[in-house]
């Protein structure tokens, strides 16, 4: 119940300096749940320490980027991770290469720990299949010779 107020606060990081040590331990208890889960998984798997999608455990500054992360998160039901970095410049944050790509490693170590769904994400980078429709039968057979007639032109 407490993560859930938590985590739909408005100005979390206000919020999170009026909690009790108590309320902190509670959600950092919550956070700790769910990364050695996955590292169990991972483990399970014979995934190494090293790769890239093992799940790392998140140290006091990033934890309360993922607290910031969530509470952005909270309403919103798909974004990139470039609408989240600009999020949390508006909040304060910096706006550098650098700190995107912190961004981008929290979201995608929080998505792997299962704290946040990864259907939260809209990748507009995914490449995109488009079927080829016609008014007609008619319409189809031009638009292929017209395609043919220009390959053979090559």
């Amino acid at each position: 119940m407490a993560e859930e107020k938590i985590l739909a606060s408005r100005n979390f990081e206000d919020e999170m300096s009026n909690l009790s040590p108590v309320a902190v331990a509670e959600l950092d208890g919550i956070v700790d749940k769910y990364v050695d889960e996955a590292r169990q998984l991972n483990v399970a798997r014979g995934i190494p320490t090293s790769h890239r999608h093992y799940v790392r455990r998140p140290n006091r500054k990033t934890r309360t980027l993922w607290y910031d992360i969530l509470d952005i998160v909270n309403g919103v039901a798909r974004f990139t991770v470039r609408q989240l970095f600009y999020q949390l410049v508006n909040r304060g944050y910096e706006k550098s290469e650098d700190f995107y790509g912190k961004v981008d490693d929290a979201a995608k170590q929080m998505r792997l720990a299962g704290v946040l769904p990864f259907e939260k994400f809209a990748d507009g980078s995914r490449q995109r299949r488009q079927v080829l429709q016609f008014d007609s039968l008619g319409d189809g057979g031009e638009k292929v010779k017209q395609a043919d007639s220009r390959l053979l032109l090559r």
